[in-house]
């Protein structure tokens, strides 16, 4: 869901206009940077569906700590606490807001991988609705997300120019991303 996050930053800037799209992207991938973090550190892992190479929604994720929902809402916390200082209440919130997007998303496409407590304390159950299982669904699905994001920031009453340019831009770097995904 790589593009669908992306989107999900795009859209979120036109209620935060004064937190930069740098802290939009870095919200919207939180979650995946904690697990590229714990998967450095042999924490959590994927494979590749048996059968598969691996490519897109073919793979199988141990992501109990930086994808579980009751972690996720911790962070979003954390989020909302550190990003008072710099961008203002609001500003934190969306920040907050965005990084609890990508967890929701994640549930769309992921099979029953995403834990609810860290760790999966107490065996709690798996979720997931495995869009995945239907890539095409799912990659057109990830494509309208992206380009309602940029639309809705694109068509934000105070958006400038340049805001206008730099969410087409980010709705055409999404567009690559989501083709490379795919394809690969």
């Amino acid at each position: 869901m790589i593009a669908g996050h992306i989107g999900a930053a795009a859209g979120a800037k036109r209620w935060a206009p004064n937190v930069p799209l740098w802290a939009l992207m870095v919200a919207s991938f939180a979650l995946d940077i904690l697990f590229a973090i714990f998967w450095a550190l042999g924490v959590e892992e994927t494979t590749a569906l048996e059968g598969t190479d691996g490519g897109y929604g073919e793979m199988a994720f141990n992501v109990d700590w930086s994808h579980s929902f009751f972690g996720t809402l911790l962070l979003c916390v954390v989020v909302l606490i550190l990003c008072t200082r710099w961008w203002g209440a609001r500003g934190a919130f969306v920040l907050s807001a965005v990084v609890f997007s990508h967890w929701f998303l994640d549930l769309i496409v992921h099979r029953l991988d995403m834990p609810i407590a860290p760790g999966n304390a107490g065996t709690t159950p798996r979720v997931g609705l495995g869009l995945w299982d239907a890539p095409v669904v799912a990659m057109i699905l990830e494509l309208l997300i992206l380009l309602g994001g940029a639309y809705i920031w694109y068509s934000s009453p105070d958006a400038t120019s340049k805001a206008k340019r730099a969410s087409i831009i980010t709705a055409g770097i999404g567009v690559i991303i989501l083709a490379l995904d795919f394809t690969l």
